[in-house]
């Protein structure tokens, strides 16, 4: 292993404390979580959580932004293969799909304390639902019909994805793949004149 790669391939300790607040929220939950099952899943003393990222809360955030960040970087490769609007939407979909069902922390989250992701993608400032539409407007544009605000798109389209990611197992269920079809087809719909 050379010395260059070594930066790339060791993560930072900022990185480390919130892989650690990831295993140890995933397994506790936020509420029975505390500073001390972050430092040791981190491997590092309570007070170098405190001095490198904060209180519980800010971790929480700091996790919540990276996990978010990490999603739009992955959605943004899935838009650039995109030939129609539908390409664009099922992306969103099937995206928030991976995100969510691959993720310990989010299963946790969702059996345990099902308002804390909620909040997470709708109200947080840092989440989905504020970020998601800058970074899908752009890409909406080329699809959509002349004097169509792609801002107003990219919103109905996620609202439509959190309300249907968040609540599977009903009616148009986005982990069944003709209903994901019908979903689409559907929000796609919602986007015409």
């Amino acid at each position: 292993m050379s010395a260059e790669a070594l930066p790339d391939e060791v993560p930072s300790l900022f990185d480390r404390i919130l892989d650690g607040a990831a295993r140890a929220f995933a397994e506790l939950g936020v509420r029975a979580c505390t500073i001390e099952q972050i430092a040791r899943q981190a491997g590092v003393s309570w007070i170098t959580v405190y001095r490198h990222v904060g209180p519980k809360a800010e971790v929480f955030r700091q996790l919540a932004l990276r996990n978010t960040r990490s999603y739009f970087s992955k959605l943004e490769e899935r838009f650039r293969e995109a030939e129609q609007l539908s390409d664009i939407v099922r992306a969103v979909f099937l995206q928030a799909q991976e995100h969510y069902t691959d993720n310990a922390l989010y299963a946790t989250l969702i059996e345990l304390e099902p308002e804390v992701p909620l909040r997470m993608v709708t109200l947080d400032a840092e989440g989905f639902y504020v970020q998601g539409i800058p970074v899908l407007a752009p890409y909406l544009e080329p699809f959509l019909a002349p004097g169509a605000d792609a801002r107003d798109a990219a919103e109905w389209i996620i609202r439509v994805g959190i309300s249907v990611v968040c609540t599977a197992g009903h009616r148009l269920d986005p982990y069944d793949r003709d209903d994901l079809e019908r979903l689409v087809a559907f929000t796609v719909d919602g986007l015409r004149p």
